[in-house]
């Protein structure tokens, strides 16, 4: 989760807060003061104050850190264990102050554009879009930046559930008459706003026109 708050690292919990550009508070077993791991966690538990901390351990099995869990929410159930997934999209909600910051989050799977292309040549595609978000994805356009910079935009009508993937296939001309390699961009769009206005990055490549 260190890239939601722009930080590098850690550092020891004390007081601190989750907060934009400092590091996630957190703690490790050098930190124990009796070596009571359980005991250590509830006491950086605060009624009705929203906190992220980072237990570290190292080398341990997972069925360690599963009962350090079960023992810890036995005794406070307010206290909630997730991946460092879950982790990072708690805190981009929290930091934000926006309940739907999470709702357009995907992950571009897959594609079969060629890397060798010819002017003229009839491209048929594939692309595939994993929804990492909490919306339902539809109603979308995906933008793609092909050889001589020429933009290409095509209508995405999969609707793609949270966790699922969506694959959409389109037909496409080369019109470019300047041989070389060129970037290839490819991002998802709905109405003017890019997606990139949600935190995902575009799908970045290259193709070079013989």
């Amino acid at each position: 989760p260190l890239g939601f708050t722009r930080q590098q690292g850690y550092t020891t919990l004390e007081e601190t807060a989750l907060i934009p550009g400092t590091r996630v508070p957190s703690f490790t077993e050098t930190d124990l003061s009796d070596k009571d791991e359980v005991k250590q966690i509830l006491s950086y538990y605060k009624p009705n104050d929203v906190r992220f901390v980072v237990f570290r351990g190292i080398l341990r099995s997972a069925s360690n850190y599963a009962d350090i869990a079960e023992k810890v929410q036995q005794i406070q159930p307010n206290i909630t264990f997730v991946d460092p997934y879950t982790f990072a999209l708690l805190a981009r909600i929290h930091l934000s102050g926006d309940t739907a910051s999470n709702d357009d989050l995907v992950s571009y799977v897959d594609d079969n554009l060629p890397t060798l292309v010819s002017e003229g040549d009839i491209i048929k595609v594939n692309f595939s879009i994993r929804n990492e978000g909490w919306n339902t994805l539809n109603g979308l356009h995906l933008k793609l930046i092909f050889a001589c910079d020429i933009e290409y935009i095509f209508s995405w009508s999969t609707e793609i559930k949270h966790g699922d993937i969506g694959t959409s296939s389109y037909q496409f001309q080369v019109e470019c008459d300047q041989p070389g390699e060129y970037k290839v961009k490819y991002q998802l769009f709905r109405g003017n706003t890019s997606f990139e206005e949600f935190g995902n990055v575009p799908w970045t490549s290259s193709v070079q026109l013989l």
